[in-house]
Order: structure tokens, then C-alpha cells, then sequence
């Protein structure tokens, strides 16, 4: 089998690290491009529940879970036990109740175990082009809220806390870039070279990077490196911004 592209790869992995580690056997053959996959670092997600947080779908505990609707055989779904997952419930060899949720949507009502906002989980979208993050959003009007982030950029999470605050979003997207930064992005971008936008260098009275998102933010202004690698730009990114913006 030969080794994956680059990009194949990334897509690979994230959405490897994001299905429970109970059925990534029943869900990815064997593949050389993963035979170091136990090198990763956990996910934990929240919605991996372990053996002993609770217990005829398999769901990782030591009981199955009982769905009132068929799913096909070797079909990837996610659970909801809702108020059924009690003490009152958790009696041996009786399999649980819990209806198919989406994963993509936020769990908004409590319940036992599970406080509001908790997340299902990610799923994993490829995107050709800068342009093309989004003129491919999957949610109708778009990202009502865009933030980039660059060591060029202006503003701060500070700045990205008042926008948030300024009136509600449903779809927010933070874009990073690679070691060169976002700037580079646009080669190859036929949309953008289209529309005129530039990267580094280009003249202040014409489009540039920066002018597609809302904020353009510089996440780690005192890094003291020439570059940082994207997945250590990711984590700092997710934690500057999280509580900017509002999660």
C-alpha cells in the first residue's frame, strides 16, 4: 500500500484519534500509514467513555447499549443514554437504553454524568484551497465569525472576546497556517488571485489575508523562535481563544 500525501495523512490520523479506541479495529484495516498510531497522543474526547463509567450496540462498557431503531452492521453511531444512564439502570446483564444522536451537534440539556455543552466529538473536513474553508462551510450563511491567526497579525484574543461579545455567532472557524504562515497560502489559490489578494509584501490599498476574517490574531506575540510548528500552534491557539470565544 503506498505511503499517503501529506494532507492524506493529517486527515487520516485526526479522524483515527477521534473514533473511540474500542472500534478503531472494527473501523480502519490494517494500514502501514498507522503502524505508529500508538505513538499519538491520546485524545480522551469526552464522548470515549471508558469501561467503568457506565455499562446491541457496542459502546466501549462492560454492557451493550439497547437502540429502539435497527442500524446496519458495521455502521460508526453515537449514543445518548440520557436519564436512563442512573443507578437505578446500572443493573448487571441488563443492556442500557440510548437512542442515535448527532455527533456534530452540542449536547445543550444535563444529565446524570453528562453537564450541558459537552461536545460528541469532530468530524474531519478537507479543504483544497484557503478559499475553499469557505466556500465549502457546510452551514447555510456560512462562519459568522472568522479569526486568523498569524505572527503578523494585528489583534489579540482580546479583540476576538469583543466580537464574540458583540452580538451571538452559530459558526465560528479559526484558521491556522503552516510554518511560512497564512500569508503563503494564497499560491495557488486561483479564487484569491482572482479577487486580488496578496500575501506578504502585498501593497497596503490592496486585499490581503488578513481582510478574510473578522480578526487576525497573533496568538503567541512573545514566542521567541522564528517559527512554531502548526500542531504547537494549534494548542496554543485553542487555549487563548477558547475563553475569548465564549467556550
Amino acid at each position: 500500500m503506498p505511503v499517503p500525501e501529506a494532507e492524506d495523512l493529517l486527515a487520516l490520523l485526526l479522524t483515527y484519534l477521534e473514533t473511540p479506541q474500542y472500534l478503531r479495529k472494527h473501523l480502519f484495516p490494517l494500514n502501514p500509514a498507522l503502524r505508529l498510531a500508538g505513538l499519538l497522543n491520546p485524545l480522551a474526547a469526552t464522548h470515549h467513555l471508558p469501561y467503568d463509567e457506565a455499562s446491541l450496540v457496542d459502546v466501549g462498557l462492560r454492557r451493550w447499549a439497547s437502540l429502539p431503531s435497527p442500524i446496519a452492521s458495521g455502521t460508526r453511531v453515537t449514543v445518548d443514554f440520557g436519564e436512563a444512564f442512573t443507578t437505578s439502570e446500572a443493573v448487571p446483564g441488563r443492556h442500557l437504553p440510548a437512542v442515535a444522536v448527532d455527533r456534530s451537534a452540542p449536547r445543550d440539556t444535563p444529565a446524570a454524568g453528562w453537564p450541558a455543552g459537552r461536545y460528541w466529538g469532530y468530524t474531519v473536513r478537507r479543504a483544497s484551497t484557503l478559499s475553499a474553508v469557505f466556500e465549502e462551510c457546510p452551514y447555510g450563511g456560512g462562519y459568522d465569525l472568522a479569526v486568523g491567526t498569524s505572527e503578523r497579525g494585528a489583534e489579540s484574543p482580546a479583540d476576538v472576546a469583543r466580537l464574540a461579545a458583540a452580538g451571538t455567532y452559530a459558526h465560528a472557524v479559526v484558521v491556522l497556517g503552516g510554518v511560512a504562515g497564512l500569508e503563503y497560502s494564497v499560491q495557488g489559490d486561483v479564487r484569491l488571485e482572482e479577487r486580488g489578494v496578496g500575501g506578504v509584501g502585498q501593497a497596503p490599498d490592496k486585499p490581503r489575508v488578513a481582510d478574510l476574517f473578522d480578526a487576525y490574531v497573533n496568538v503567541c506575540p512573545t514566542q521567541g523562535s522564528n517559527t512554531i510548528r502548526t500542531e504547537e500552534a494549534l494548542l496554543i491557539a485553542l487555549a487563548s481563544l477558547t475563553p475569548a470565544l465564549g467556550l
